[in-house]
C-alpha cells in the first residue's frame, strides 16, 4: 500500500464495464498528490447487472464521488 493512503484517505471511483484501460487514476492521484489531498481514485470492474451492487457497495463505503463512462450509442 502506498505510504499516502491512511485511514481518513477518500475514496473517489470510476464504476463500469470496461473500465481497466482507463487513464482517470493516473490522472486523478497525480492531481490529488501534487495539490496535497488526501484522496485516492481507483477504477472498478462492475457489470451492468452487478450495478446495483456496486451502487450498495459505494454508499456503504461513503465514496466521496463516482464516475461511469458513457454507453455507446447504437445507431
Amino acid at each position: 500500500m502506498e505510504s499516502r493512503i491512511s485511514g481518513h484517505t477518500r475514496l473517489f471511483c470510476l464504476i463500469g464495464s470496461p473500465v481497466g484501460h482507463s487513464g482517470s487514476p493516473a490522472m486523478y492521484n497525480y492531481t490529488f498528490q501534487r495539490l496535497g489531498i488526501d484522496a485516492a481514485y481507483m477504477a472498478f470492474e462492475v457489470p451492468l447487472d452487478n450495478l446495483p451492487a456496486g451502487m450498495a457497495a459505494i454508499k456503504t463505503f461513503r465514496v466521496g464521488g463516482v464516475t461511469s463512462p458513457c454507453p455507446e450509442r447504437r445507431r
